[in-house]
């Protein structure tokens, strides 16, 4: 599959959706246009997933218990790219690529939760939201001006949307953890 660049979609608006083709892979699009990414996990559990885009192919997975971080890298290369590195509870972090940018990673809302990546000058460059419709798992992505323009925004666009989903299933497992030890208990 050819992906487009993003660049080359100016500011139409994006969205990630669940794709048909594999249980747990997602793509990113321009609305009614053509595929920008796909995000893809090895297997139906676990956290290494693969980013594709026009400007690469990135491995992403989750290291560590007592110090969690996520790491992207090269596929078939040991040294990290980019490491995201949680901070407490609060769905934030930061994310520091090798020989480029820093960036926030931060949540915004209660109940229409946003998720974004800030610049260190704090301006939102990737913001990921949810959209709308109850039946599959889709998110609308927007790209700031400077976030067009920068050569990590397929790296951040993509990072991001794979961070909702961990989360998610964080969430999940927390949950269904949750409701086995109140029925343990009751």
């Amino acid at each position: 599959m050819t992906l487009a660049s993003l660049a080359s979609l100016g500011d139409q608006p994006l969205r990630w959706t669940k794709s048909d083709a594999a249980p747990r892979r997602y793509e990113l699009a321009a609305h009614g246009s053509d595929v920008v990414a796909t995000l893809q996990w090895a297997r139906s559990s676990g956290s290494l997933a693969t980013l594709q885009t026009a400007a690469g192919t990135w491995t992403l997975k989750r290291t560590g218990f007592l110090s969690p971080r996520i790491t992207v890298r090269k596929p078939g290369h040991p040294a990290d790219v980019a490491v995201f590195i949680p901070s407490g509870w609060g769905g934030s972090g930061t994310l520091a690529i090798s020989g480029g940018g820093t960036y926030h990673w931060r949540h915004h809302g209660l109940w229409r939760q946003t998720h974004s990546f800030h610049a260190l000058s704090d301006e939102p460059l990737v913001t990921v939201g949810p959209a709308a419709g109850w039946l599959h798992r889709s998110a609308d992505v927007a790209l700031a001006p400077a976030a067009r323009s920068s050569p990590d925004a397929d790296l951040l666009a993509g990072l991001a949307w794979y961070l909702v989903l961990m989360g998610e299933e964080d969430a999940a497992m927390v949950a269904a953890s949750s409701g086995v030890l109140f029925a343990a208990c009751s």
